[in-house]
């Protein structure tokens, strides 16, 4: 069986923001979204089985669409505290 699901960039900031509170845990914005996308199937399809979802990239990628405060608790990787002192 296969399942889909959208959510929109409202929907999806909220499940950041959940994954942080819950789980301190930082996602990207896709893996926020593969979260969502498995508690809609969950909500959608009552029963006991496992769910599993993947961390797409890391969140410094993203730093507008992570809180501030959130984003400063990111430890970089070192290929990416590298690419920080490059300019355009």
């Amino acid at each position: 069986m296969l399942s889909s699901y959208t959510f929109t960039d409202e929907e999806t900031k909220a499940g950041m923001d959940r994954l942080v509170q819950d789980a301190n845990y930082i996602a990207c914005p896709h893996t926020a979204i593969a979260w969502l996308g498995a508690q809609a199937y969950a909500n959608d399809h009552p029963g006991t089985y496992a769910s599993v979802f993947l961390s797409t990239a890391h969140p410094c990628k993203f730093p507008d669409a992570i809180d501030a405060d959130v984003f400063a608790k990111i430890v970089l990787p070192a290929g990416a505290e590298a690419l920080q002192e490059k300019k355009n």
